[in-house]
């Protein structure tokens, strides 16, 4: 196929999609006041399925359309080079001219091919590599809580309270529970050496290899002492709404102070499960988000449902790595969310904004078609990271040792909620953001403050 008519397809795809360089830099859209409302969304469409016609209208409308102003900047550029017989020719030459295209409208285009696709449509529906350890972290301390049944680690000598201290020459004690999460999983077949200790034993190597796992939504439901709930999220799943919906509505009866949600490498594409678990934190009924096309037309139009309000404050943990449902979670919240704080590092800019749209040669064209309204009119392109409330630098580091009072002198008698409070810095020591998150729970309950960031705080 010749560059020209390669070129001519791609910005058909565009002109299909309302990306044309004209719509690259509108500003930011406004709800309209009667949308359609879509009020249950199952899972996000398929985007290959949904595009292929799209593509095939694309070329024909290429080829039909009067010449716009950016093919007549392509056909300038093209006869300058033919004019000085430099080469713009072969697979590679033509590959590159149309992601610069696509980046025109969307500056993170990309092409995808066989191996990236499959890796990608892996991660979202939460297949990964992984060594097959469940791991939680206290005072510094990362230890073995479980074993994925199949995994390497369920075959190697590796037992349940194993002190995970080493993975190759990464010190555990040194990374938060994010970071080693993110080291013992992939989207490849890998080695790892891990160094674990056995209580008081000699610390022992062993090899684990990475195989492909399906992941749960949530990794980890802990109670903290002080009555502070935490819940590690893997990933918005699909059905991960219900379970993560299930976990709060058993904190509330348990009558806990406050809840973290650890959002930290989180994935996945169901947006059903992030409307149900916003709605637990917005008023009933209101508008949460909409997609908008880039003409700034509504595509759909999601309302928070009539589940029971949490009714207690939360703080969603966030970092570069949040994308896809989860990230889409963590933009509502932090616009509508009742009581919520995003807490951590700018998130990775994807809110189940892209698509993968299929070219004529087989390759896959990774773009975003629509926009992100939140119900505050803040509008995500695919360009702009969700920025937490409290911003977490990377390069903070948090003392080691916290001096407490010494005994001698100390005479004040320790209260049992000063010990708790003890306990609890201990268990989430080393974790900033983690730190952060029980700061701010901290001081909200010695307030006795429940809700916060309504305009409407009050106390039990």
């Amino acid at each position: 196929m010749k560059t020209t008519e390669r070129i001519a397809g791609l910005t058909g795809i565009l002109l299909v999609c309302g990306l044309s360089p004209a719509h690259a830099t509108e500003g930011e859209a406004v709800l309209p006041e009667a949308p359609a409302v879509v009020e249950e969304q199952a899972e996000a469409p398929d985007p290959p399925a949904a595009t292929e016609t799209a593509t095939e209208t694309a070329t024909e409308t290429a080829t039909e359309e009067p010449e716009t102003e950016v093919t007549g900047a392509i056909n300038e550029i093209l006869g300058i080079l033919e004019q000085y017989r430099l080469p713009i020719s072969g697979e590679d030459a033509a590959l590159k001219v149309m992601v610069a295209l696509a980046q025109v409208a969307d500056p993170s285009a990309r092409l995808l091919e066989g191996e990236q696709t499959r890796q990608m449509e892996d991660l979202e529906q939460g297949q990964m590599y992984d060594v097959g350890l469940h791991l939680t972290r206290s005072n510094r301390t990362a230890s073995v809580t479980g074993i994925i049944e199949g995994s390497a680690a369920a075959s190697a000598d590796v037992k349940i309270g194993d002190i995970l201290l080493a993975i190759g020459e990464a010190d555990a004690a040194a990374l938060n529970i994010a970071q080693l999460t993110e080291r013992l999983r992939g989207l490849e077949r890998e080695t790892l050496e891990l160094t674990l200790q056995t209580g008081e034993e000699e610390p022992r190597q062993i090899a684990l290899e990475k195989t492909q796992l399906q992941l749960s939504p949530v990794e980890e439901v802990l109670t903290f002492p002080g009555g502070l709930g935490y819940i590690r999220v893997n990933g918005l799943f699909k059905s991960a709404g219900a379970e993560i919906v299930s976990t709060l509505l058993t904190m509330i009866e348990q009558d806990l102070s406050g809840v973290v949600i650890d959002l930290r490498g989180a994935d996945g594409r169901d947006v059903k499960s992030a409307v149900d678990i916003a709605s637990m934190m917005a008023t009933p009924r209101s508008t949460l988000f909409s997609f908008r096309d880039a003409e700034d037309r509504d595509l759909e139009v999601h309302q928070a449902g009539t589940e029971t309000p949490l009714g207690m404050p939360v703080m969603i943990l966030v970092d570069q790595h949040t994308t896809g449902a989860a990230e889409l979670l963590a933009a509502v919240l932090s616009d509508a969310g009742r009581g919520a704080m995003l807490i951590g590092r700018p998130t990775a800019g994807d809110p189940v904004l892209r698509d993968r749209v299929p070219l004529r040669d087989g390759k896959l064209l990774y773009l975003a078609t629509r926009r992100l309204v939140v119900a505050g009119g803040t509008t995500y392109s695919g360009q702009e990271s969700v920025i937490p409330d409290v911003e977490i630098d990377p390069r903070a580091v948090y003392p080691d040792f916290v001096p407490q009072p010494p005994i001698l002198t100390d005479r004040r008698e320790t209260t049992d909620e000063e010990l708790e409070t003890r306990h609890l810095r201990e268990e989430v020591r080393g974790d900033i953001a983690l730190t952060r998150a029980v700061d701010v729970l901290l001081g909200l309950k010695a307030l006795n403050i429940r809700n916060f960031g309504d305009g409407n705080a009050t106390s039990p």
